[in-house]
């Protein structure tokens, strides 16, 4: 019961804000808006030659779109090539990416490193790295993990 007296409640109030928002059109506008309607409908359907005229002009201001797009394109892409050839890594692996799996790197001689404690290990290995030869680093790493299996950074 209380629900239906809120709603009523709620009805009466909202009532009166409703009816104050409700605005009509000016008459004269209202009046162009039918005056237009009618004149479309009285016209009836449009010739042909009248919808091929309307295309054929909206064609005509559409077909310089793709050929400025393409053109638009073909100017960026000439302006940013070379930048982009021009610019050089100085990173090792930008050419080359090491693959810590990888079974078929150059062979790389482990020997004057055999008594070396694994720290200095890593050191040269990394001065490979910044030397540019990613290849000799992996190689070195795959030995260094074969002969240090244990070792941990802690």
């Amino acid at each position: 019961m209380t629900n239906d007296h809120e709603l009523h409640a709620f009805e009466e109030a909202i009532t009166p804000l409703a009816q104050e928002a409700m605005v009509e059109p000016p008459a004269h506008l209202d009046n162009a808006i039918k005056a237009k309607a009618r004149r479309a409908v009285s016209a009836g359907p449009m010739s042909a030659t009248t919808a091929q005229k309307k295309q054929g002009i909206l064609r005509r201001k559409e077909l310089w779109q793709v050929p400025l797009s393409l053109a638009a394109g073909l100017v960026l892409g000439v302006l940013i090539m070379p930048g982009m050839q021009s610019t050089e890594s100085t990173s090792p692996l930008s050419s080359d990416m090491v693959f810590m799996g990888d079974k078929h790197s150059a062979p790389v001689e482990a020997e004057p490193l055999a008594n070396q404690p694994p720290e200095e290990w890593l050191r040269t290995i990394a001065g490979l790295l910044l030397q540019g030869e990613p290849r000799k680093a992996e190689a070195l790493l795959l030995e260094f993990n074969r002969r240090f299996p244990d070792y941990s950074q802690d």
